[in-house]
């Protein structure tokens, strides 16, 4: 299960599930309630190598450049 499933199973975006499962406090307590509950349900544990991966892309470092 992805944060893509939890998003669409819930009916809130990705983003708002990204929010809850960072502990963000700009999420509103239902939508946090509804979220965790499928959290618990399935046992999600967010992926550290795909979290990692995703704020290297997102801070630039490191960028692989391939010419063409």
């Amino acid at each position: 299960m992805t944060i893509v499933d939890i998003a669409k199973e819930s009916g809130y975006s990705v983003t708002t599930v990204s929010r809850v499962l960072n502990n963000r406090q700009d999420v509103s307590p239902a939508a946090k309630e509804t979220i965790m509950k499928i959290v618990e349900a399935h046992n999600f544990v967010p992926n550290t190598n795909a979290k990692r991966l995703k704020q290297t892309i997102s801070t630039g470092f490191p960028r692989l450049c391939l010419q063409t």
